[in-house]
């Protein structure tokens, strides 16, 4: 039995997520916005927070002591929102893919479970930023090949370490290209910032499009359009239908002639021979003529 072949990543994925985006901008721009909103207000609450401890308390230990834990909490509420935030824009990601209907309400599906989704993101991003302090190339190859352990743990429920050894399983055959399509994702998720940071909330939904992409070419092993619901399996043809031997009879009957019709053996009744009456032939010397008896 033949292996069916792995696809290969494609860098047309980027081109192919810009198009989707570009037909559902409203949605993914909206979530973006939300998103950005719920960081920015943790963020800001947090800094006036630090702020107002640090005026208050000027340079009393107990108050420089208070704010350690306050940092680390911090960190831990930002960290899980841009998880959750990820797996939600993952999550629409996936529905556009297969043509389902994208909400904004749809970037909030990890909310109902974010200590998984920040499991992970706590072990992709500690291991991420330990590789990129090692002259960034580990760091980028770390981020490659753990690019799809959201979209596995929204498509096939997987728990944060079952997905992140799976994602690495699936691109570590593509190592290179895994982590040449996260770098250029990366790159054009960057872009929008340049344009006083408002165009990344159009940008960061093509990078992470562009990885669900590819997620669909490696682990759906199904290339469906962009714009529509995923193709289905073509139906296969049945099989060719032998003719049985009255069949064959018939039709050589009828290249005969209409006189040769062939009876199916099958559905041939034969008469019992009790209830056919005999009749003599008008030639008969000894059948009695009628009204009379024989002549002696």
């Amino acid at each position: 039995m033949t292996a069916t072949p792995q696809r290969q990543i494609n860098l047309n994925v980027i081109g192919e997520a810009f198009n989707l985006v570009k037909d559902r901008w409203q949605p993914f721009v909206m979530a973006g916005l939300v998103a950005a909103l719920a960081m920015g207000v943790i963020g800001g609450a947090v800094a006036f927070l630090f702020v107002a401890l640090g005026l208050i308390g000027g340079d009393r230990p107990a108050v420089g002591l208070l704010m350690l834990p306050l940092m680390g909490t911090a960190y831990l509420v930002v960290l899980t929102l841009s998880a959750v935030f990820q797996a939600g824009l993952y999550n629409m990601a996936l529905k556009a893919i297969r043509g389902e209907t994208v909400e904004v309400s749809d970037v909030f599906v990890a909310m109902k479970a974010p200590i998984p989704f920040l499991t992970a993101g706590l072990i992709v991003g500690l291991a991420t930023a330990i590789g990129m302090m090692l002259c960034y190339i580990p760091g980028f190859i770390v981020a490659g090949l753990t690019m799809f352990v959201f979209p596995l743990m929204i498509d096939k429920k997987l728990a944060p370490v079952d997905a992140i050894k799976e994602s690495i399983a699936i691109l570590k055959p593509q190592a290179v290209m895994a982590v040449v399509l996260f770098f250029l994702s990366s790159l054009v998720a960057s872009i929008g910032a340049y344009a006083c940071y408002i165009g990344i909330f159009f940008t960061m939904p093509i990078a992470m499009v562009s990885i669900a992409l590819a997620y669909r070419d490696l682990v759906w092993q199904s290339p469906a359009p962009a714009t529509g619901p995923m193709t289905a399996p073509a139906a296969q043809d049945p099989p060719a239908h032998v003719p049985t031997d009255y069949e064959v009879a018939q039709a050589e009957s009828e290249l005969d002639g209409p006189t040769g019709a062939v009876q199916d053996p099958e559905t041939v009744v034969e008469p019992e021979a009790s209830t056919i009456p005999h009749t003599p032939a008008p030639d008969d010397p000894e059948a009695p003529e009628e009204g009379g008896s024989k002549p002696g």
